[in-house]
Order: structure tokens, then C-alpha cells, then sequence
């Protein structure tokens, strides 16, 4: 027996037209907020309210950072602004999960000013015989 494998799994439904029903959400609210301003304040007011957000809402509906939502992004940034964390490359170990480690004893070698070719072929033999 052959079952059908669900496909294109991540994507919204569209509920209202073109729209999704986050995205709906995103541009409904606007005209409805400033709907319901109209009864409160003074037109300029409105219009005002509606030059700003109407925007930020189309950003929350379509604009995608690395192929995520703009909301899910903000929200991140907002809440690593409240919490900021570090990340860093290399795990730093604790006290008790650190262990010793042995160091090796180095020869100091010194080169002088004056380079002659036995000073190289000392240092040459010295070289050969640290490996």
C-alpha cells in the first residue's frame, strides 16, 4: 500500500485571500486602532498613529531575516537585550572538571648577532635533536 507524504509542511495556510492569518492579524489591527482613535483624538493624531505603525506592520507580516519571521526576530533581540548572554568559542572548565596539565621544559636557544655557518650547523643539530 502507497501513503501520500505530507508535503510543504512549513508553510501557512492562507485563510483570508493572499493573506495568512498572522499576516491578516498584522495588517487588520492598524485600520482598526485608528478606527477606534478616531472617536478619541483629533484627527492628525490618527493619521499620525497610522504613518508609524502601518509600516512596523507590514514588517511583522512580510519582511523575513535569514528566512525567519521579523516577529520571532525582534522578540529575540528584545529579549536578549533584557537578558544579554555571552557565547564563547571555547568552554571555559570549571574548577572541578579542570585536570593539570604537564608542562614541557623548553632549551633556550640563543642566537647571536654575528651569524657564522658552525653557528648554524649547531643550530641545525640542536633543532634535529628536539624532535
Amino acid at each position: 500500500m502507497r501513503y501520500q507524504v505530507p508535503q510543504f509542511i512549513e508553510m501557512e495556510d492562507k485563510v483570508i485571500g493572499p493573506f495568512t492569518l498572522k499576516q491578516f492579524i498584522y495588517l487588520g489591527s492598524v485600520p482598526l486602532v485608528c478606527y477606534i482613535l478616531n472617536f478619541m483624538v483629533e484627527l492628525p493624531y490618527v493619521i499620525l498613529v497610522g504613518v508609524i505603525f502601518f509600516p512596523v506592520a507590514v514588517l511583522l507580516a512580510f519582511y523575513k531575516v535569514n528566512g525567519k519571521p521579523f516577529a520571532t526576530v525582534f522578540l529575540g533581540m528584545l529579549k536578549f537585550i533584557k537578558k544579554p548572554q555571552m557565547y564563547a568559542w571555547k568552554r571555559i572548565p570549571k574548577k572541578s572538571e579542570s585536570v593539570p596539565i604537564k608542562k614541557k621544559t623548553k632549551k633556550k636557544v640563543v642566537i647571536q648577532q654575528n651569524n657564522q655557518p658552525e653557528d648554524f650547523k649547531k643550530l641545525a643539530q640542536i633543532l634535529d635533536s628536539q624532535e
